[in-house]
C-alpha cells in the first residue's frame, strides 16, 4: 500500500474514534459532577440523578444535592462543590468535634455545660431561653444536643462553640478527618447577615461527613449514639427530609435555615440526614437552598420530594 495511503487511512481512523468519543460525551447528565459515581463504572444512578437535576431545573432556584449511599459507598450529587451557607446545619459538625474531645480524654464525658445569664442575653430564638428562664444552670451533653441538634439552639450551640475551642477549632479537626470543603469561621451570637457564609459547606462535604460520622468510627460507640439519638429524636423539619417518607422510616437529620432579607430572599434552607432503608442499609442525603423567594413551605416541600425521590430509587432496589 502506497505510503501516503496508508497515512491518510490512519489519520481517518483516528478521526473517527475522536467523533465517537465526543459522541459518548454528550450523553452524560450535563450537571452531573466528577464525583459523581465513587465506584468505577457503575452508572446506575444516572435515572435517579436525571429526575432530580430535571426537578431543580423546573424550580429554577439555586439548589444543591448530594446522595451517598453508605454501604456500597456510590454517590451522586448535583452542584455538589457549591458552597452554601450552613446556618444551623453548623451544628452537626460542631457536636462532632464536641464529642471528638470526649473521646480522646480533654473533656470529661461527664463534664456539664455551664449556662450564664449572660449566655442567655442572645437576641434569638431560643427554646432554652423559654424552658430555663433563671440562670446559671447546667447542662449534660445529651441534654445540650437535645437544644442545639434536635431544636438548633443557638445559646446552646455557642456554649459548645467555646467548649470545642471556637469555630477555628471545629474546622480544623473537620479538615483532619479528610472533610475539606467545608468552612467554619463564627459562631451565632457574632453572626450577621453579611458573614452568613462564613459557615459553608458543599453538598459533598455534607454528605462525606455524614458518612464519616456513621460508618467511619470516627466516634466511639457511646458518643456516636448519643449524637445520632439526637438527630432521630430532633422535632424541627419534620416537613423536610422525613417529610414524605414512609411512616416509621428512621431517619436522623440537621436542619439549617436563615431569615429573609430586605426583599424577602432567604439566604440559605437546609436539611441532611442519613435515612434507613428496608433492606438495613442507609443513605445520605443533603439538600441546600440558596437565595431563594419562595415560602419556607414551599422550600420545605421542595426538600421533602428530592427525599421522597432518593427513598423511592434505592427502597426498590
Amino acid at each position: 500500500m502506497p505510503r501516503k495511503l496508508s497515512h491518510l487511512i490512519a489519520a481517518i481512523s483516528i478521526f473517527a474514534v475522536l467523533c465517537t468519543s465526543c459522541g459518548d460525551n454528550t450523553n452524560k447528565p450535563a450537571k452531573a459532577d466528577k464525583q459523581d459515581n465513587v465506584v468505577a463504572g457503575m452508572h446506575h444512578t444516572d435515572s435517579l440523578r436525571s429526575k432530580i437535576t430535571a426537578y431543580i431545573g423546573a424550580k429554577h432556584l439555586n439548589i444543591g444535592v448530594a446522595v451517598m449511599h453508605l454501604e456500597p459507598g456510590d454517590t451522586l450529587s448535583i452542584n455538589g462543590h457549591e458552597h452554601y451557607a450552613m446556618m444551623s446545619t453548623c451544628k452537626f459538625p460542631q457536636a462532632i468535634t464536641l464529642l471528638h474531645l470526649v473521646d480522646s480524654g480533654k473533656l470529661d464525658r461527664n463534664v456539664r455545660l455551664h449556662i450564664t445569664a449572660y449566655d442567655l442575653t442572645q437576641p434569638t430564638h431560643s427554646t432554652l431561653q423559654k424552658d430555663h428562664p433563671h440562670a446559671p444552670f447546667d447542662l449534660t451533653i445529651p441534654e445540650a444536643l437535645a437544644y442545639s441538634i434536635g431544636q438548633s439552639d443557638n445559646v446552646t450551640s455557642n456554649v459548645i462553640f467555646a467548649m470545642d475551642g471556637g469555630p477555628g477549632a471545629v474546622e480544623a479537626y473537620i479538615h483532619t478527618l479528610g472533610i475539606t470543603e467545608i468552612g467554619v469561621g463564627t459562631d451565632y451570637r457574632h453572626m450577621r447577615n453579611d458573614s452568613l457564609y462564613r459557615n459553608w459547606i458543599t453538598p459533598m462535604g455534607a454528605v462525606g461527613l455524614l458518612n464519616k460520622f456513621y460508618t467511619h468510627k470516627i466516634l466511639s460507640d457511646t458518643s456516636r449514639a448519643i449524637l445520632w439519638k439526637a438527630m432521630v429524636e430532633a422535632p424541627n423539619g419534620k416537613d423536610r427530609l422525613p417529610g414524605l417518607l414512609p411512616p416509621g422510616t428512621v431517619i436522623g437529620h440537621k436542619t439549617g435555615t436563615s431569615g429573609r432579607d430586605t426583599a424577602n430572599v432567604c439566604t440559605a434552607f437546609n436539611d441532611i440526614g442519613i435515612i434507613q432503608l428496608p433492606d438495613g442499609k442507609h443513605i445520605a442525603v443533603a439538600v441546600f437552598i440558596a437565595k431563594s423567594p419562595a415560602k419556607d413551605e414551599e422550600n420545605a416541600k421542595t426538600i421533602a420530594e428530592i427525599g421522597k425521590m432518593v427513598w423511592d430509587f434505592y427502597a426498590a432496589k
